[in-house]
């Protein structure tokens, strides 16, 4: 029996992006029935978030006692900033303050990535390896997965090849937090606003 009360199918709310617009949510909705999904609604992700956080610290139980709370979400996504600032209360959750950037995400951090070691690639061997779509895109890879390194590690090897040139580049997480400071600084204004 699914939360809906019905057999066989399960029943979800599904979280998207805050982005996503009427068409965006409507090809979601469509993908879960697709899917053989029962859906109980769509919210936003930073909201999806704020109930998970509100879930775990007890609001939710039923009978509980908690003093309200006030929890900021930062969603910062793959090409989105999303900041949204809660209230929390056992008798469910309200939205305060919303804001972010549009323009700012982790695509930026990993581009920039991206653009050094394709620097350093050229100062090895006199060639750009931005030369084609595939380049481009090989590149952002490993600079996403540097990115994820350097989340852990002070520093990540990343090996860059193009036309049988092989580029072994070491970024530190100082480097790197260097690099991308105009958009940490850009994330902490939006924050602020």
């Amino acid at each position: 029996e699914d939360a809906a009360g019905g057999e066989g199918r399960p029943a979800v709310a599904l979280a998207h992006p805050a982005s996503f617009g009427r068409v965006e949510r409507q090809a979601l909705l469509d993908a879960a029935e697709l899917a053989g999904l029962d859906v109980l609604g769509t919210i936003h992700d930073p909201l999806a978030i704020a109930l998970a956080f509100a879930e775990t610290q007890g609001y939710l139980e039923p009978g509980a006692q908690k003093p309200a709370a006030r929890a900021m979400v930062f969603d910062l996504g793959g090409g989105k900033l999303d900041v949204v600032i809660v209230e929390i209360k056992t008798t469910g959750l309200r939205t305060r303050a919303t804001g972010g950037d549009a323009r700012l995400g982790g695509r930026d951090w990993d581009a920039l990535l991206a653009d050094h070691l394709a620097g350093e690639f050229a100062k090895q061997f006199g060639q750009d390896p931005r030369h084609d779509v595939a380049s481009v895109r090989r590149l952002l890879d490993i600079a996403e997965e540097a990115k994820h390194t350097l989340s852990v590690r002070q520093q990540a090897r990343v090996r860059v090849d193009r036309g049988g040139h092989v580029a072994d580049v070491a970024v530190t997480r100082q480097a790197f937090e260097r690099m991308t400071a105009e958009l940490v600084e850009r994330a902490r204004i939006a924050t602020e606003e």
